[in-house]
């Protein structure tokens, strides 16, 4: 040790109640062990199941937790792999952009997470008042570092360019200690972010079956010696 203090990455954070952030986070909780794990039928073993097939259990499981007088549903939807294209000529997007996805591309770009919640679906839509989550998901129990990058990348141009009200990284099956890593990793390089939008990015962490599934932001400490390395 040098005598300094690491920086603490993630902490706990609350959800405002009745966001969309909050019934998301909720059908998280309430997700069954059998829509945590399937069984491989060749091996008998348990593996994580499908982020497409668990995102569309939070779905579902999103609408049994909504009240009947909700818009979800009806006036807000739930769109899975909504393509967008990210028209912004700008260079930090690209630079970034063409790095993860080892391109040589200039705008617009096609982004595309796991899940939107909005009330638009028109896919060129910016409207602040319409867009309010923006999800990515990952269950595997080996998340590589270029798949964490480019979801985390996905999420800071959904708050950035396209004014999503949150941006949320659902991990399942990963340590807390690993995420943080890939975090300051991501932060470390350079990549696409904005400062001032960070403390909308949520990370909902479940680190294995036998754990409680937990909702944390990134520190103000920490956001701090992010832009202090930028400046």
């Amino acid at each position: 040790m040098d005598g300094t203090e690491m920086i603490k990455i993630l902490e706990p954070c609350t959800l405002d109640n009745g966001s969309y952030a909050a019934i998301c986070f909720d059908a998280m909780v309430k997700l069954s062990e059998n829509s945590y794990l399937v069984t491989d039928s060749e091996s008998g073993d348990d593996k994580p199941i499908l982020e497409r097939n668990y995102v569309l259990s939070m779905v579902f499981q999103m609408g049994k937790s909504t009240k009947e007088d909700s818009n979800f549903g009806t006036n807000v939807f739930p769109s899975g792999e909504n393509n967008k294209y990210i028209g912004a000529n700008l260079d930090e997007i690209m630079n970034t952009y063409n790095e993860l996805y080892e391109k040589n591309l200039k705008p617009p770009f096609e982004v595309i997470p796991d899940l939107v919640i909005h009330t638009s679906h028109n896919p060129n839509s910016g409207n602040s008042d319409s867009q309010f989550i923006a999800i990515e998901a990952k269950t595997t129990k080996s998340l590589g570092k270029v798949a964490f990058m480019r979801d985390l990348f996905k999420l800071n141009v959904y708050l950035c360019d396209l004014n999503y009200k949150n941006a949320v990284y659902l991990i399942i099956n990963t340590s807390k200690e690993r995420i943080e890593n890939l975090i300051k990793y991501y932060f470390d390089n350079s990549y696409f972010y904005k400062k001032y939008e960070l403390e909308r990015l949520l990370f909902y962490i479940q680190e294995d079956l036998n754990s409680s599934p937990a909702v944390y932001k990134l520190t103000e400490g920490y956001i701090n010696t992010i832009e202090d390395k930028v400046l």
